[in-house]
Parts: structure tokens; sequence; C-alpha cells
């Protein structure tokens, strides 16, 4: 697992190490977020990239961590590819939850109109703030 994350991020084993006590001091501060997590921000925080590019980063490895081994990325890429237009796709259960996680799958993914994702999204970040 560490490996995996060490090489999702691009980052060296001794700065993983590193970067893993820090999580373990930050935890006992009170921090609730996950290693993943922690090492993604920490990571962008040193490059000093622009807000989309912290995005972007931030959501691909989301999707990365939510996405199990055994997924047809074939099956998912063309779902994304056949979109109509004017239509966005939309996660059924967020990957990014509160309090729960969906999956990068087939079966939990759908169409909604942009109107429609934009007001799901909203709804979504106002019952997490």
């Amino acid at each position: 697992m560490r490996n995996t994350i060490a090489k999702q991020l691009n980052m060296s084993q001794l700065e993983y190490r590193r970067a893993y006590s820090r999580w373990r001091a930050a935890k006992k501060r009170g921090y609730t977020g996950s290693i993943e997590l922690y090492l993604a921000n920490k990571r962008v925080q040193l490059h000093k990239p622009t807000p989309k590019i912290y995005y972007v980063q931030r959501r691909a490895l989301q999707i990365a961590l939510a996405t199990p081994k055994w997924v047809n990325i074939e099956e998912i890429a063309e779902f994304y590819a056949n979109c109509p237009e004017g239509y966005q796709v939309d996660h059924i259960v967020p990957i990014n939850g509160e309090n729960v996680c969906g999956l990068h799958v087939m079966a939990n993914l759908q169409y909604l109109s942009t109107e429609e994702h934009k007001a799901k999204t909203k709804r979504q970040s106002k019952k997490h703030s």
C-alpha cells in the first residue's frame, strides 16, 4: 500500500516516511483525513500549483483511490465518451463523501444535465459545511 501511494504521488520512500510521520503527529492533534489525502495535500503544497491544478490533482487521486482493481476501465472511458451534449457524468454516491464514499464503477455512474449536476453538487457541499 505504501509503495502504491508513494508511486501515485511520485515521491520517494524517504519522502513518504517523513510525510507519514507528520501525518501521525497531525492525527494526534485531531486531523481526521486519510493518509492519502494528507499526502496529496502536502505534496500539492510543496509544488504551489494553481488552484485549478490542485483541484485536478486531488480529484485524480480521489478517483484512483475509489477505483477497484477489478473494474473495466475501458467500459468507464466509453461511458464518459458517450456522454450526451448538455449532460455531465455524475457519481450517484459521491466518491469524496463525508460519511460514505462511493466507488468509481459503472453501477455508480449516471448522466445528469448540467443544471441538475450543479444543483446536486451545491446541495452536497451545503450538507458538508
